[in-house]
């Protein structure tokens, strides 16, 4: 009998304590795990290089001989293919995000000829408003607030790219741009 793998694709800029649990979960009802990092053409641009981002997520789930962290630069279903994953796990923080996951469920479907199957999984109301976008804020307001948002063993790797990217002096750089424009 072959073992059921699942895969958690995202962007994951940053990996979010909501990530996270998400990830605990499937690794609770799949015997291996994979959490695809991937780049979404719909999105911004990336704070955060995905070698950070993969590292950042595999210093989050260390201790979990089941999930493997990688990236990937194909469409999600033909990664699954190519891996022989048969199920898809998103997270869902609210009602609007169902709506969303289900949309991306039937295209999965079609797209896969319904060889991968879609499982949602409700995010913990207890972290659900919690974002990426919120932490990127966080941080693009120099919020320290942001450390509480992702995993602990990440802070060091996100802080240590912060300062070699330079993310906080392009955001002041930004910011005195749009200053001085004004005047």
């Amino acid at each position: 009998m072959r073992m059921k793998t699942c895969l958690i694709p995202g962007s994951f800029d940053p990996f979010t304590i909501g990530h996270y649990r998400i990830a605990m979960a499937a690794s609770q009802l799949f015997p291996f795990v994979v959490i695809g990092v991937a780049k979404n053409p719909n999105k911004h641009e990336s704070m955060f290089s995905v070698s950070t981002r993969v590292k950042m997520i595999e210093a989050s789930v260390a201790g979990y001989k089941n999930i493997k962290v990688v990236h990937y630069d194909c469409a999600t279903v033909t990664f699954c293919a190519e891996n022989n994953i048969e199920f898809i796990v998103r997270g869902c923080r609210n009602g609007s995000e169902f709506d969303s996951e289900l949309i991306n469920k039937c295209i999965n479907d079609s797209l896969s000829h319904k060889t991968v199957e879609t499982i949602i999984i409700p995010t913990d109301p207890t972290v659900s408003y919690i974002s990426s976008s919120l932490v990127r804020e966080c941080i693009n307001q120099n919020l320290d607030k942001w450390k509480s948002y992702v995993v602990r063993e990440a802070v060091p790797i996100l802080e240590q790219a912060l300062a070699e990217e330079h993310i906080y002096e392009k955001k002041l750089t930004e910011i005195m741009g749009l200053v001085c424009n004004k005047t």
